[in-house]
């Protein structure tokens, strides 16, 4: 038979037994915790890695697309002082034509001025002339 004093400490047996299975479950959880920790800590550097990476990617893309854009814009600037140059040559020539066509209608207009003087004269010595005969 088993005495009181047995039976208790059988029943403290299991408990204790219940409650090491217990711990043991749990220090289990907590090194496959710890594992997923760990494993996340390494994602974590990973992706910081990753991002790193293509931050110093994008910058370098920047750099190159600013460096093109400035090539670009003093390509233009060039041209437009090209384009500048030309039409001041241009304005210049047109305005020479100009002056030279206003002189040249000025003496047209001087010529026509003489042979109207001169067909009045001319006229005028016909209408004498006619009075004569």
């Amino acid at each position: 038979e088993v005495t009181p004093e047995e039976s208790c400490s059988l029943d403290q047996c299991g408990r204790l037994n219940l409650l090491q299975d217990k711990v043991n479950d749990l220090q289990g959880e907590l090194d496959k915790t710890e594992q997923a920790k760990a494993y996340a800590e390494i994602r974590v550097r990973d992706l910081e890695a990753q991002l790193e990476q293509h931050q110093r990617e994008a910058s370098i893309a920047l750099a190159d697309a600013e460096a093109k854009a400035h090539g670009i814009l003093e390509e233009k600037r060039v041209e437009v002082e090209v384009l500048k140059g030309e039409l001041a040559i241009q304005k210049q020539r047109a305005e020479m034509a100009l002056s030279d066509a206003r002189k040249k209608i000025s003496s047209l207009e001087d010529q026509l001025a003489q042979s109207k003087k001169e067909v009045e004269h001319a006229l005028m010595r016909a209408e004498g002339f006619d009075h004569v005969f």
